[in-house]
């Protein structure tokens, strides 16, 4: 009981906090590309035509049709798309707090580096800490106050919840036993098919990332290495299901080719700029 008091009251601080933040942008103005695509896209002005909506990126449909909803229902009221950027935004960081508890919930944590029974609160006191990080953190205010750059907020919001689904598909994957004849330490064995709701859940909220923002393409990359790194184990080395999720990294790619939604000679001049940038130029300028 004293647990889950202590959970409610961890996702009631993070969504005060980020509330407490964010409170005095809820009538801050459209500004810079708010006017090429929201305020002057005609493309959004019909929600019941998808096409136009898909025409205009095909990529970041998802982005597009949630601007076309508020549209919809609040045309040029900004205070509504504030409170759309302002919850995304909060159900992320609710995610992140998720992330840290199944993080300490995998096999290398619980068993290999440390003694689970002398961990006490930490995973809680952690995971609070690690997600009023994030929604406080000034890095994130371009992406929740800036409307267009809801596309960033969404992104990490099915990216981590991806993420979490799959860890969370995994670890149903594990039931702890003790065997009389092996070390008295807790070991993991294949729990078929508790998992399996997750995994789909994790496919779905993965193929909408891909068609909200195109740095979604690192998903499938980044949950291989969290396998590696944290759910890796000698009983259950479940690599055939990562192979729907490396497919999905090809959504982007083959979109672009398809709709030629992206003009990559087109890219390369606007990289470069009227004052002949190189590529590799602007990296290095970039990384500060």
């Amino acid at each position: 009981m004293k647990s889950f008091y202590f959970k409610f009251f961890s996702i009631l601080a993070i969504l005060c906090l980020g509330f407490l933040v964010y409170s005095n942008t809820f009538f801050s103005s459209f500004h810079f590309d708010d006017e090429a695509y929201i305020v002057n896209n005609y493309a959004i002005r019909n929600l019941q035509n998808l096409f136009d909506i898909w025409n205009v990126c095909p990529c970041r449909v998802i982005t597009f049709l949630s601007i076309a909803l508020n549209y919809h229902f609040s045309h040029l009221n900004v205070f509504a798309y504030h409170v759309f950027n302002l919850i995304i935004h909060l159900v992320s960081a609710c995610l992140v707090w998720w992330l840290i508890f199944l993080t300490f919930s995998t096999p290398l944590l619980k068993n290999d580096l440390i003694n689970s029974k002398r961990l006490g609160n930490l995973p809680a006191i952690v995971a609070l800490l690690a997600a009023l990080i994030f929604v406080s953190h000034p890095i994130q205010t371009e992406a929740v106050t800036y409307i267009w750059q809801r596309a960033a907020s969404m992104v990490a919001f099915f990216y981590l919840a991806s993420l979490c689904f799959y860890i969370k598909a995994r670890l149903l994957d594990f039931t702890e036993i003790k065997k009389e004849d092996s070390d008295p330490s807790q070991e993991f064995e294949l729990s078929i098919g508790k998992g399996f709701p997750y995994y789909i859940f994790s496919l779905i909220t993965a193929v909408a990332a891909m068609f909200t923002k195109e740095n979604a393409i690192t998903l499938p990359l980044m949950i291989l290495l969290y396998e590696f790194c944290f759910l890796r184990s000698r009983d259950n080395q479940k690599w055939v299901q990562l192979f729907p999720l490396m497919i999905i990294m090809f959504i982007i790619p083959r979109t672009m080719m398809l709709t030629m939604s992206a003009r990559f000679q087109e890219l390369k001049s606007i990289v470069e700029g009227p004052g002949g940038i190189s590529p590799w130029d602007y990296l290095l300028t970039q990384l500060r």
